[in-house]
């Protein structure tokens, strides 16, 4: 029989998990994938958006579960969160850490031994609006750039 109040368990982490999905419009739908362009072929990387535009969500997955992966990730352009050269807050949905992104490509470094738990990606909510911070649901984000 499993002890779920062993030391290391990961029922915080998945409800973490759970919550980000229930907060996020862009992650509740089906056909809305839009995959984006890592240098490093062992880190795949992929976004979502709600069907009016407003919530963006961006997944960086390392998966070599062993190792810790980095490359510079390049969004595609159909998915940037504004015209040109342009700053965007970026919100960790597990950490809550806040990152701002610069333009189209951007470092990330995944260290699977960092994440509670054996789900070594990161999912993040892009918001506009740099300067702000709010509910999981108005900005969340990326804590791929440790």
């Amino acid at each position: 029989m499993r002890d779920w109040e062993a030391p290391g368990n990961i029922i915080g982490y998945i409800e973490r998990v759970n919550e980000a999905r229930r907060c996020n419009p862009a992650l509740q739908r089906h056909r809305n994938l839009r995959f984006h362009y890592p240098e490093n072929p062992n880190i795949i990387a992929y976004s979502k958006m709600s069907e009016d535009g407003s919530n963006r969500v961006l997944a960086v997955v390392n998966v070599d579960p062993h190792n810790t992966q980095e490359t510079t990730l390049h969004l595609d352009r159909g998915a940037r969160p504004g015209r040109g050269q342009f700053l965007y807050a970026l919100y960790d949905l597990l950490t809550n850490a806040r990152y701002e992104w610069w333009g189209l490509s951007n470092y990330v470094r995944l260290d699977p031994h960092v994440e509670p738990a054996p789900l070594p990606h990161r999912a993040v909510v892009t918001d506009d609006r740099a300067e702000s911070r709010g509910s999981m649901r108005s900005a969340s984000a990326l804590s791929a750039t440790s």
